[in-house]
């Protein structure tokens, strides 16, 4: 019987627009749980959040925009920009998402040579989002993506919070451990505190040029992040008033 990541792959041969890396094959090898784990990952139940949409169509602009980590229900879904093209390590998310791209990279992005990825060009509006805090090395990835960018391009970073109020009071309540946010935990690497964003991207050669976020609960559904004043509270510290943080950068000059 036929894995689900080798019929996926097997599928994908039929579309000229789907690129599959040369490289993916040494990729899968050392990685093949990842692979299969995102091969029958539930795209069909999962979509990106309201806010998040809205924050990535807003500031994405320019002719070409790349959508790195894209999955199967692409956040950049409703943004109109002439040339967009997606990447992900998912043969799922390829079959799911190919007719939102003109082009399509089957890829581990992290694992990708530099010498590939160039070979795509530069793009006006470069999508990362909720990817870096899956890699086991953000600085490295972004390294990766900088020769991705123009002088005028924009990077459109998102990321969740991994200490906001709700989370903390999940472990207190808990005895020191997680409960509502335990596969949160389980399946996310780098859940850097903000300020550990900020000169990240600064080291980087990055210049932050907008930042937002979405409010957390407190306990489960209250308050609604959309209540009332919340958010104008919670930007008192979103640090710890924060549920996912926004970012809109570009190189520095």
């Amino acid at each position: 019987m036929t894995d689900p990541l080798t019929q996926n792959l097997s599928e994908l041969t039929q579309y000229t627009h789907i690129h599959i890396s040369p490289e993916l094959e040494t990729q899968i090898a050392p990685h093949r749980d990842s692979f299969e784990y995102f091969s029958q990952f539930p795209y069909e139940s999962w979509q990106p959040a309201q806010p998040r949409v809205a924050f990535i169509k807003h500031y994405a602009t320019g002719q070409r925009l790349l959508d790195i980590a894209c999955g199967g229900n692409p956040v950049t879904a409703q943004v109109h920009i002439p040339y967009k093209a997606g990447m992900d390590i998912s043969p799922k998310a390829a079959l799911m998402a190919k007719d939102q791209f003109q082009d399509f990279y089957l890829c581990d992005f992290t694992q990708t040579s530099a010498e590939y990825l160039q070979r795509l060009g530069t793009f006006d509006t470069i999508v990362c989002s909720e990817f870096l805090e899956h890699t086991k090395n953000p600085t490295a990835t972004l390294e990766k993506i900088l020769p991705l960018l123009h002088s005028k391009s924009k990077l459109l970073i998102t990321v969740p919070s991994g200490e906001s109020i709700a989370m903390q009071l999940d472990k207190y309540t808990h005895k020191g451990h997680w409960h509502r946010f335990e596969l949160f935990h389980k399946t996310h690497t780098s859940l850097l505190p903000l300020p550990a964003w900020h000169h990240l991207f600064s080291t980087a050669g990055l210049e932050e040029v907008v930042f937002d976020f979405r409010p957390s609960d407190i306990v489960e559904n209250f308050p609604k992040e959309n209540f009332p004043g919340w958010k104008q509270l919670c930007s008192l510290a979103p640090q710890y008033f924060g549920h996912q943080y926004f970012f809109a950068l570009k190189k520095k000059k």
